[in-house]
C-alpha cells in the first residue's frame, strides 16, 4: 500500500494478526497518521498449537479451546507451544471514558485490572466494560478463554462494589499456571530518610529487604513457556548497615522488615541506618535546622542550647513538633511548639504559640494551652489549661479551671471554671470571671450545649410550621381519601382488581399521612434535645455556684468580681474594697465576701 496522507482513512480490516500492536502502527504508517489516534474492533481469535520439533502450526477448532487451556497437562508441556491470532477492524479512535487501568508484571505470570477512583457501573453496562477487557487482553497478546466463567466471575466482583468509587479497587483477571518469575534482592525504604527530621514510632517498619527468590517454571497467560534465570543476587545477603540497639529485624520467608525498636528521629548516614531520642541544638532557625516538624507520639526529645538574651533559641516562624522540647533561651515571633511536655527557660514573643500537655515557662508573653502550665512571669500573654500556676502576674489573660498565683500585680484578667487562689495581691485594676466555660474542656462541652440548644428549638420551630400547614392540608383531603378506601374495601370484598389510579391516590395520601406522623416523631426528638441541653447548662451553672476566689494577704486597689451565668442569662458584679473579706463565694442568690 502507497502512503498517502491526504486519503481519508476508512476502517481497515486485519486477518490473522498476532501482534495488534504491531498491525495498528503498520496501518498507521501506511497512512501518515499517529498510531494513538487508531482503535481496533475485535472480530474473531483463532487459536493454534504446535510441538518445538514441528514445522506448522495446528488450529484447535472454537468448540475445543476451552478444554484444552483448561487441561494442566497441555499447560506444563514445555515442548508445547500455543498462540493466538486476532482478526480486526482497524478504526480511528473516539473519545471514550477509560474505565480501568490494565497492569502486568514483567514476565506476564499474572494480570490485574484497576478501577479507578470515581468509577460508576450499572448492570446493563457490564458488557461494555468486559469487551473492554476483552480488547485490552488481546493488544497485550493475553490468552482468551473460558469467557462464560470469567464474564460470571467479574459480574460477581462488579456487584460487590459501591459506586461511584471511593477508592481505587484491584481485581485479578488472570494468572498463569505453575510459573513463579525469579525476584532478584530488592531494599525499599518505607520511610523517607532524607528529611532533615523524620520521626518514627516503636515498631513502625522503616525499610523492607526483598530475599532474592528462585522462580518456577511454568507456563504464563499469554501462553509462553518460562523457565525462569536464576537472580544475581541470589546468595547475596542484605548489605544494609543498622544499629542493633534502636533497629529490630523481623525474618519471613520471603523478606526481612527493619523495624524501629524505639520511638525517636531517624537516620540514615554513609549507609548506616539508626533511630535516635535526642536532639541537641544550639538553635533551631533558618540557617540551622529550620523547622522540625515530627511525630509527638514518638518520645523525640528536642534540647535547644542557645542561652543569650539577645537571641533567639527557637527563630522567627519556626516551628517545633516532638514529644519533649527543652528550650533554656528565647522564642521569636510567630513560632509555634507542639509537644507533650515544654519547658522555656526565656521568654516567649507575644506571637509566638505553644501548646503541650504540660508546660513550664519563664517569662510568658505570647499564647499557651495544655492541660498544666506554670509559668514564673505572665507579662501580658494568655493561658489556656485545666490548671495553671503562676509565680507573678504582671497583666495577661488565664482561663482555666484552677488559677492559681502567687503573687498578683495588676491588669490581669482571670477567667476560672471551679476556682482562683491568690497568694499575695500587690496591686489593684484586676478583674476576675467565673463561669461555666472558660477553661478548655468547660468551653468546648458548653459550646456544644449551646449549639443543641439553639440549633434544636429553631428546627423544632421550624418544622411545627410545617406540620400545621400540611395538617390543614390532609385534613381538607380526609373526606376523599375515606371515600376512595371505602371503595377498595368494596373491591377487595368483591375480590375484584380495583383501578391502579385509585390505589395510586391512596397510597399518596397514605404516604403523607405517615410523613407527617414522622414528623411530629421527629418535633418530639428535638423538643428533649432542647429539654435535655437546657437541663446540662442549668447543671454547669450549678458548679458556677460552688466557684470561690481566695486572697491570702487581702484586697488592694480597685478590683472586679464577676460571676457569669447561662441558663437563664445573667451576670453578677461585686468589687471588693480594701480590708473587706478575703473570699467570694456565691450565696443566697448574690455575690458575698467571707472569712
Amino acid at each position: 500500500m502507497l502512503k498517502n496522507s491526504l486519503r481519508t482513512f476508512r476502517p481497515y480490516y486485519v486477518n490473522e494478526c498476532e501482534d495488534i500492536k504491531f498491525a495498528i502502527k503498520q496501518v498507521s504508517s501506511q497512512f501518515n497518521m499517529d498510531a494513538d489516534s487508531f482503535d481496533f474492533e475485535l472480530q474473531s481469535i483463532t487459536t493454534y498449537k504446535k510441538n518445538l520439533y514441528d514445522y506448522e502450526s495446528q488450529l484447535i477448532p472454537a468448540q475445543e479451546v476451552d478444554a484444552f487451556f483448561s487441561n494442566r497437562d497441555n499447560m506444563l508441556e514445555p515442548n508445547l507451544v500455543m498462540n493466538q491470532r486476532y482478526c480486526i477492524l482497524i478504526k480511528e479512535k473516539e473519545r471514550k471514558e477509560t474505565r480501568f487501568h490494565f497492569t502486568a508484571d514483567k514476565a506476564f505470570s499474572e494480570a490485574f485490572l484497576t478501577f479507578r477512583v470515581g468509577f460508576n457501573y450499572k448492570k446493563e453496562d457490564f458488557d461494555g466494560v468486559y469487551m473492554q477487557i476483552k480488547k485490552e487482553k488481546a493488544r497485550n497478546r493475553i490468552l482468551c478463554f473460558n469467557e462464560e466463567q470469567e464474564r460470571n466471575a467479574l459480574e460477581e466482583f462488579l456487584e460487590t462494589l459501591e459506586y461511584p468509587l471511593r477508592k481505587d479497587v484491584k481485581y485479578k483477571i488472570l494468572s498463569g499456571v505453575n510459573l513463579i518469575p525469579s525476584v532478584e534482592g530488592n531494599l525499599e525504604f518505607k520511610r523517607d530518610i532524607t528529611g532533615q527530621f523524620q520521626t518514627v514510632l516503636k515498631d513502625d517498619v522503616i525499610c523492607e529487604y526483598q530475599k532474592p527468590l528462585q522462580g518456577k517454571p511454568g507456563r504464563n497467560i499469554r501462553g509462553e513457556y518460562i523457565i525462569p534465570q536464576s537472580p544475581k543476587t541470589l546468595h547475596q545477603p542484605c548489605t544494609l548497615q543498622y544499629d542493633k540497639e534502636s533497629i529490630a529485624l523481623k525474618e519471613y520467608p520471603c523478606c526481612i522488615y527493619y523495624v524501629s525498636a524505639i520511638g525517636g528521629i531517624l537516620k540514615y548516614e554513609d549507609g548506616f541506618l539508626y533511630v535516635r531520642d535526642t536532639l541537641e541544638t544550639e538553635s533551631v532557625t533558618l540557617k540551622t535546622t529550620g523547622s522540625l516538624v515530627g511525630n509527638i507520639n514518638s518520645g523525640t526529645i528536642i534540647n535547644i542550647t542557645q542561652k543569650d538574651a539577645m537571641k533567639e533559641a527557637l527563630g522567627q516562624g519556626m516551628k517545633i513538633q516532638a514529644g519533649e522540647v527543652n528550650i533554656e533561651g528565647n522564642i521569636g515571633p510567630n513560632a509555634e511548639i507542639n509537644s507533650k511536655e515544654v519547658r522555656i527557660g526565656g521568654f516567649t514573643h507575644q506571637n509566638s504559640k505553644i501548646f503541650a500537655n504540660d508546660a513550664e515557662i519563664a517569662t510568658h508573653k505570647g499564647y499557651a494551652k495544655g492541660e498544666y502550665i506554670k509559668v514564673e512571669m505572665l507579662e501580658t500573654g494568655i493561658i489556656e489549661a485545666k490548671k495553671v500556676e503562676v509565680e507573678h502576674v504582671y497583666g495577661g489573660k488565664i482561663y482555666a479551671e484552677e488559677i492559681v498565683i502567687k503573687t498578683l500585680h495588676s491588669n490581669a484578667f482571670l477567667y476560672a471554671t471551679k476556682s482562683i487562689h491568690i497568694t499575695k495581691m500587690e496591686k489593684g485594676e484586676n478583674k476576675f470571671f467565673l463561669a461555666a466555660n472558660y477553661s478548655p474542656a468547660g468551653k468546648e462541652k458548653y459550646n456544644a450545649l449551646f449549639k443543641q440548644k439553639n440549633e434544636s428549638i429553631k428546627e423544632a420551630i421550624r418544622m411545627t410550621k410545617e406540620l400545621k400547614v400540611e395538617s390543614l392540608e390532609l385534613k381538607k383531603l380526609k373526606a376523599t381519601a375515606d371515600e376512595i378506601r371505602g371503595t377498595l374495601i368494596h373491591y377487595k370484598n368483591t375480590k375484584t382488581t380495583p383501578p391502579s389510579y385509585l390505589l395510586a391516590k391512596f397510597e399518596e395520601y397514605h404516604q403523607r399521612v405517615l410523613a407527617l406522623k414522622n414528623k411530629r416523631q421527629r418535633i418530639n426528638e428535638l423538643s428533649m434535645d432542647f429539654k435535655n441541653a437546657r437541663e446540662a447548662l442549668n447543671v454547669l451553672d450549678e458548679l458556677t455556684k460552688n466557684a470561690t476566689i481566695t486572697i491570702e494577704s487581702g484586697w488592694i486597689g480597685y478590683n472586679e468580681v464577676h460571676y457569669v451565668f447561662y441558663s437563664p442569662s445573667r451576670e453578677l458584679l461585686c468589687v471588693p474594697k480594701p480590708g473587706e473579706p478575703s473570699k467570694v463565694v456565691y450565696q443566697k442568690g448574690k455575690i458575698q465576701l467571707i472569712l
